[in-house]
């Protein structure tokens, strides 16, 4: 039952990616394991990524916080502390493949995106 219960999840994540506010990988334990125990990922609107798929830079807005980007096997491969409205963040040295940016902000919430490179 559990197997279906995860194919399912799965399914859904892949069918919602389009909205960029799910992330989709094969090994859904990845996901997991950048959410602390008590978090629940925050869906924030007012964050903005562009663009997307990413190619030599990220331009965040409305993303103050601490960013961090993930690789899909959960590796952390930049932080950043953001206290503008707008910055560009350099995106050349990422190989190619599915990141999760994260932002945690100073209240606890937490926003989870899926950029492409």
């Amino acid at each position: 039952m559990k197997n279906i219960f995860t194919l399912i999840i799965f399914c859904t994540l892949i069918v919602s990616t389009a909205s960029a506010q799910i992330i989709a990988f094969n090994d859904t334990n990845s996901f997991e394991k950048l959410l602390d125990k008590n978090d629940e990922p925050a869906i924030d609107k007012e964050v903005i990524l562009s663009p997307n798929p990413i190619k030599n830079y990220l331009i965040v807005q409305n993303g103050q916080g601490k960013m961090m980007i993930h690789n899909a096997m959960g590796k952390l491969m930049k932080s950043q502390v953001i206290d503008k409205e707008r910055v560009i963040v350099k995106t050349n040295d990422l190989p190619k493949g599915q990141y999760i940016l994260t932002i945690k902000r100073a209240k606890g919430e937490k926003i989870i995106k899926q950029i492409i490179r």
